[in-house]
């Protein structure tokens, strides 16, 4: 068994276009079923398209882990393995769609009821995270290695393993300080999962010279603060907080740069540290009068900053509040 470049590009733009499809015939069952219409019938519907995609895919799986396994397959094995990861993923959104109609709309517990659906999902969520670490532990140097990274934040985010997905978050955004990030790292009972190097890592204590593995500045910018709202909700991470989305909010191009300048402004006004409240307020109020994109979003940030602005100037005109 064996793919080329070609059919590996061919073959990830049949399977989107499957799972877009996959997606509207869920979305036709829902809409049948809130016209009325025969719930087990549609479900029956439902349940083949699904099962179809499901069979395919686990065919699929078989001829890209012969692949991978071959001694011909070495120069897109990163592709093919990043493929593989995909196929995983739609996967267990498959079953855990399947499962839910189940749970709706069918008396057995045959599928889904008794949890079998959600076991089978995890096992191919796993097996995602499997391949990801294998795609970027094997090939550190692959262009697709920030997507992966970003996808493990994902999926551990996901799992509620908030310390695995702020490490792999930290490994897009600051690459260029892997050995920083992975010095504290202590082996883990989950290294056998995945097989990987990453089981747990205290991580960075700032975000100076950070180099993001990707430049698409819209997507590190929402990593940043992607980031930034793990470490906000993890006790004694406040400054970190600040650090990332500080980092989010520093390319005005990027078009998270209003939200950024906000979120920041709200994590400066939650730790009383007004003064460094007002600098993100002063350019979200500026953005905001230069912005001709969306007038009446940007009409409700100017008034949301004006009036943040004001409640902290009437603070500081007390005598008492004055540095």
């Amino acid at each position: 068994v064996s793919f080329g470049a070609s059919e590996l590009d061919e073959l990830e733009a049949s399977l989107a276009a499957l799972a877009r499809f996959e997606v509207a015939a869920t979305a036709h069952v829902e809409g049948l079923i809130a016209r009325g219409a025969d719930t087990r019938q549609t479900y029956a519907r439902l349940v083949a398209t699904l099962d179809a995609g499901e069979r395919g895919r686990a065919r699929l799986v078989t001829a890209l882990r012969k692949a991978l396994a071959g001694d011909g397959t070495a120069l897109m094995a990163p592709h093919a393995s990043e493929l593989l990861a995909t196929i995983y993923d739609q996967l267990a959104t498959l079953v855990r769609t399947r499962a839910m109609y189940q749970d709706l709309y069918r008396d057995d517990s045959a599928y889904g009821l008794d949890g079998t659906g959600e076991s089978l999902a995890e096992g191919w969520v796993w097996a995602a995270i499997s391949q990801r670490h294998w795609l970027i532990d094997t090939f550190p140097t692959y262009s697709g290695r920030g997507t992966a990274l970003l996808a493990l934040a994902n999926a551990y985010d996901d799992q509620g393993r908030g310390a695995d997905a702020r490490a792999m978050l930290q490994l897009f955004l600051c690459g260029n300080r892997q050995a920083e990030i992975l010095a504290s790292k202590e082996a883990g009972e989950d290294d056998a999962i995945y097989g990987g190097i990453y089981a747990r890592a205290i991580g960075l204590t700032d975000y100076e010279g950070c180099a993001a593995a990707s430049d698409d500045r819209d997507t590190v910018a929402r990593a940043w603060m992607q980031l930034a709202e793990m470490h906000q909700a993890t006790t004694g991470e406040a400054d970190l907080a600040v650090a990332a989305m500080s980092r989010a909010s520093s390319d005005a191009r990027a078009a998270v740069y209003a939200d950024a300048l906000r979120a920041l402004a709200d994590l400066q006004l939650a730790r009383d540290a007004v003064f460094d409240a007002i600098p993100p307020l002063d350019e979200l109020v500026l953005f905001a009068d230069q912005s001709s994109a969306n007038a009446e979003a940007a009409g409700g940030l100017r008034d949301w900053a004006v009036q943040a602005l004001g409640r902290i100037l009437a603070l500081l005109w007390r005598p008492s509040s004055l540095p």
